[in-house]
C-alpha cells in the first residue's frame, strides 16, 4: 500500500470518526433537550400547585408558609431515575392539592359522607339523647305519686323532647354542614330529621304503658 492509500484510509478513518462524534453530540443535545423540557414541565406544575394552595390558603384565612427544603446530593446519580422520581412526586402532591380543594368546600363534620347519611347520624345522636331522658322522666314518673296532673306533664314532656331535639339537629346541621369555603348552604333534610326524632315517641308510647299506664 502507498502512501496515498495510507492517507485516504486515515482520511475515511477521521471523516468516520467525526460523524460519529457529531451523531453523538447531536443525541447528546437531543437527550439534554429533552431533560430540560421535562424539569420545566415539573416546575411549572409545582408552580401550579403553590397557587392552588395560596389561593385555597387565602380564603380559607389560614396562614400558609413554604419552609426551604435543603437540596440533594444528586451527584452521581441517574439523571432520567431523579426526573422520574420528581415527576412521581410531583403527580402525588397535585392529587393532594385536588384532594385538599375538594375537603375545604365540604361540610368539616364528616366531609367524606353523603349529606343523608351525615344528617341521619346527627339527628340520631339527638333522638337516642332525647330518648334516654324521655325513658328518664317516665321512670321518674312511675315511682311518684300516680296523678292525673303527673301524667299529663309525662306526656307533655315526653312529646317535647322530640321536637327539641329535631331542633337541635337542624341547628347544629347548620353549623356542621356548611362548606369550609363557598358559598353552599347546608342540606338539613327535615323529613329524615322527623322521621329520626319523632320516631321515638312510638318507643316511649311502649314503654309508658307499660311503665306508667
Amino acid at each position: 500500500m502507498s502512501a496515498w492509500d495510507d492517507y485516504l484510509a486515515a482520511a475515511r478513518d477521521l471523516a468516520r470518526l467525526r460523524s460519529e462524534d457529531t451523531t453523538r453530540g447531536s443525541q447528546r443535545e437531543t437527550w439534554v433537550g429533552a431533560r430540560r423540557a421535562e424539569l420545566a414541565e415539573i416546575g411549572t406544575n409545582l408552580t401550579r400547585q403553590r397557587t392552588s394552595l395560596e389561593n385555597v390558603a387565602t380564603v380559607a384565612r389560614m396562614p400558609l408558609k413554604f419552609e426551604p427544603q435543603p437540596a440533594p446530593h444528586l451527584a452521581g446519580a441517574d439523571v432520567a431515575e431523579v426526573l422520574r422520581g420528581a415527576r412521581e412526586d410531583a403527580a402525588a402532591a397535585d392529587a393532594l392539592v385536588t384532594e385538599t380543594d375538594y375537603l375545604a368546600h365540604r361540610p368539616p363534620l364528616f366531609p367524606r359522607w353523603r349529606v343523608d347519611e351525615r344528617n341521619a347520624v346527627i339527628y340520631g345522636v339527638y333522638a337516642l339523647f332525647g330518648l334516654l331522658v324521655q325513658v328518664g322522666i317516665i321512670v321518674g314518673a312511675s315511682a311518684a305519686e300516680d296523678t292525673l296532673s303527673g301524667r299529663g306533664w309525662v306526656a307533655f314532656w315526653c312529646f317535647l323532647i322530640p321536637l327539641v331535639a329535631f331542633g337541635l339537629g337542624w341547628l347544629t346541621i347548620g353549623v356542621a354542614g356548611r362548606p369550609r369555603l363557598g358559598d353552599g348552604k347546608p342540606v338539613r333534610n327535615p323529613r329524615l330529621g322527623l322521621i329520626v326524632c319523632l320516631s321515638t315517641w312510638l318507643i316511649v308510647c311502649l314503654i309508658g304503658g307499660q311503665v306508667v299506664f
